[in-house]
């Protein structure tokens, strides 16, 4: 792939920036194409709100295994299930950096996890309403809630 990069005078640096925009978009669609890697649904505003990147990153990957309503897309649906494994695929976590944002998370009462069975699996459930109340206080406040 060759990068063409042409600056037009008239309009100098603001023309460069803005096609060096455009360049850097079509080389992520063509990457994601080539390597047929699935980009993940990032929700800034979470990571904002909870003062934690990791956290927030965490959730908006957990939330989109749930649907508008609220509900696991799974057959339970207050509950969805994920393994270490899975999370690590998507997201590329360690199970440290994923049991340190579960911390966060059901220390603002975000998430619940049960275990069940043996060998021990993880199911998650969601508080939609405190996830809308951190949002709405960050977003009326600009800053995350002392928790």
């Amino acid at each position: 792939m060759t990068i063409k990069v042409a600056a037009i005078p008239v309009c100098g640096f603001y023309c460069l920036f803005w096609e060096l925009i455009i360049m850097i978009r079509n080389y992520n669609s063509f990457l994601i194409k080539k390597w047929e890697e699935k980009p993940i649904l990032f929700n800034r505003g979470l990571a904002k709100a909870l003062g934690n990147i990791k956290a927030g990153l965490f959730l908006s990957q957990l939330l989109y295994w749930f649907n508008e309503k609220g509900e696991s897309k799974g057959k339970n649906k207050n509950w969805v299930y994920k393994t270490i494994k899975e999370f690590k695929e998507e997201i590329g976590f360690t199970r440290t950096e994923q049991e340190n944002a579960c911390k966060i998370l059901i220390k603002f009462d975000l998430i619940t996890i049960k275990y069940k069975s043996v060998p021990r699996k993880r199911y998650f459930s969601i508080n939609k309403e405190n996830i809308n109340k951190l949002l709405s206080y960050h977003y009326s406040v600009g800053r995350f809630p002392a928790n």
